[in-house]
């Protein structure tokens, strides 16, 4: 299609990301695309048509070994006047951000800026080549692929859900609301690699949010800052929830004033504590390996990171017009961090 000289793309989708620990609490679905070209906001997000195929090492398990990324990354198009260097411009790639957050929050996953904007006359949208296979690798189609063939019907290509339009407006009119989005998505981001790190991101998201005039409508919110995440965290959590506030309120302090690092930031390479368990599976005893619920760094991970991420990311589903696609936990602890 012809192209006009204010027109640009650029890509977003899901980046790899280091395993740093045996138990992922970041999702990905490798199968996810997009199905058909939809406007939101002043952007346009079409399906890149492609599967993207990347590979990063093993580390910090092995340098040697490799991780296999699979993607379907989406077009972002838009105009912008062919006066402004694209490069320099905040603007337009704010646009392409705030498409990459919304996208993230009504599916759960951190989609990221793969491709910053450039002129379609330039260099036609596409999605980059994949990364040739390393050596090692097994002679086999990719495994999104091979998801596809033998369950279609049940991974079908994604619209967009209908309240995402109105989410951009929402984030355009409320400053403060737009930024507990981005704050949770950076949270997201970090959550892999970084978790005690990402547990500041998403308290804070959530004390952001107390202060958005979507929560200042519906709450009657206090002057305190833990009052405040309190208040945030029980709007949708039914009540009943200050133990697990008290611990994730301590853990977000505790880090970000003393220092301490409630995850694997120690120990990167061991993964999470797993101990094996014999069981029976039809008849056959075989071993199994599972979290030892006395670590510490477990509890992090199971009974705060986890629950808080997901209770931040429905409180935004609420806020922006959307609804939370799992129940939001009990939050409950064994014990205090």
């Amino acid at each position: 299609m012809p192209y006009s000289e204010d027109d640009w793309w650029a890509l977003i989708g899901p980046a790899p990301r280091l395993l740093t620990s045996a138990i992922d609490e970041t999702s990905h679905d490798k199968t996810r695309r997009l199905a058909g070209t939809e406007p939101l906001g002043d952007v346009t997000l079409g399906p890149g048509g492609e599967l993207l195929v990347e590979y990063i090492r093993t580390e910090p398990r092995q340098l040697t070994g490799y991780l296999e990324h699979e993607t379907w990354p989406i077009i972002v198009e838009g105009k912008t006047p062919i006066s402004k260097h694209l490069e320099h411009d905040i603007d337009t790639a704010g646009r392409v951000v705030r498409a990459a957050v919304l996208v993230s929050i009504a599916w759960g996953e951190p989609w990221a800026v793969r491709s910053a904007p450039f002129r379609s006359t330039a260099i036609p949208p596409a999605v980059a080549p994949s990364w040739p296979a390393p050596p090692s690798a097994f002679p086999e189609e990719p495994h999104a692929l091979q998801l596809i063939k033998a369950y279609g019907d049940e991974m079908p290509p994604q619209a967009l859900p209908s309240w995402l339009q109105g989410a951009w407006s929402r984030t355009k009119l409320d400053p403060t609301l737009w930024r507990a989005a981005l704050t949770w998505h950076e949270g997201l981001i970090m959550q892999s690699e970084h978790p005690s790190f990402s547990a500041i991101a998403f308290i804070s998201a959530v004390e952001t949010l107390a202060s958005s005039e979507w929560a200042k409508a519906r709450l009657e919110i206090p002057k305190g800052s833990k009052g405040r995440v309190k208040v945030m965290l029980e709007s949708i959590t039914g009540g009943g929830v200050g133990p697990i506030i008290d611990t994730m309120y301590s853990s977000r302090s505790k880090t970000a004033h003393e220092g301490r690092l409630f995850a694997y930031e120690e120990s990167r390479g061991a993964f999470s504590a797993l101990t094996p368990r014999a069981v029976e599976i039809g008849g056959t005893s075989a071993w199994i390996m599972e979290p030892d619920e006395r670590d510490l760094v477990h509890e992090f991970l199971t009974g705060v990171l986890r629950p808080l991420a997901l209770a931040c990311r429905n409180i935004l589903l609420a806020a922006l017009g959307g609804a939370a696609e799992t129940p939001s936990p009990s939050l409950d602890l064994p014990r205090p961090m």
